[in-house]
């Protein structure tokens, strides 16, 4: 397994295949799911495990923090 920071939109290492993310800190998530939908988790608390495939996530609706990518 890899774990990274995600500092960008695109998450690394997803062309084929998405990633699981942890939540550091509470808020709401807008992602791009591997079949190429889009997503908006909302109120998810501080110390969540998101077990979806996800490829990008979106600022444009997100502020949840130190999300982290599970591969």
């Amino acid at each position: 397994g890899f774990t990274c920071t995600v500092t960008n939109i695109d998450i690394p290492n997803t062309q084929r295949r998405g990633c699981c993310l942890y939540v550091g800190g509470s808020g709401d998530i807008e992602a791009v799911m591997e079949s190429g939908e889009m997503v908006i988790f909302t109120g998810i608390p501080t110390g969540s495990f998101l077990p979806v495939l996800t490829k990008r996530i979106n600022i444009t609706n997100t502020d949840a923090t130190n999300i982290l990518a599970l591969y």
